[in-house]
């Protein structure tokens, strides 16, 4: 196969990773904060990319169809950091519920 079509796959592959590994994931969180009665946020789904975004670079785009000279892991001081904002990102509407509950 040519570049330019194993370009195009690995975009494939991309995309139908981020939209059913995201999708599944903000789906899970947001039924999880309704069944408690919190009020779910697009944060959490900016949380949840953020982890399917780290996972991809870190794991997922070394088993695929593309070959090129870019493909690097993150560093880890960077992968720390994006797994942390995430993390609160995913938590934020449990922060926000325990801050309105204080105030």
């Amino acid at each position: 196969m040519s570049l330019t079509v194993r370009a195009v796959l690995e975009f494939l592959r991309l995309a139908v990773i981020f939209f059913f590994i995201g999708g599944v994931l903000s789906y899970m969180f947001i039924n999880i904060y309704g069944a408690v009665g919190i009020e779910s946020s697009t944060l959490v789904g900016v949380g949840v990319m953020l982890v399917v975004f780290v996972l991809y670079r870190n794991r997922l785009q070394f088993s695929g169809w593309y070959n090129g000279k870019q493909r690097k892991r993150l560093s880890t001081s960077t992968t720390r950091w994006l797994v942390a904002g995430s993390f609160v990102l995913i938590l934020s509407p449990i922060i926000r519920e325990m801050v309105t509950l204080i105030v």
